[in-house]
């Protein structure tokens, strides 16, 4: 497995972890009211853990050049 992969991978599990601990926040936030700053931060949360999920490609070309 080349560094690069490795560095994908890790971005992935980042992303997981990042899912867990949002929907961990989201449920003990259904308690309390919402107000709009929780709920567009949770909804940017959720965007950037999709994004880490699907391996951040922009991420890992930066990190990672093609032609290295």
């Amino acid at each position: 497995m080349s560094p690069r992969d490795l560095f994908a991978v890790a971005v992935r599990t980042a992303g997981l972890i990042s899912l867990f601990y949002l929907l961990e926040s989201v449920l003990l936030l259904l308690g309390v009211e919402l107000q709009w700053p929780v709920i567009v931060r949770s909804v940017v949360w959720l965007i950037l853990s999709i994004w880490l999920l699907r391996g951040a490609p922009a991420l890992v070309r930066f990190a990672y050049r093609e032609g290295s």
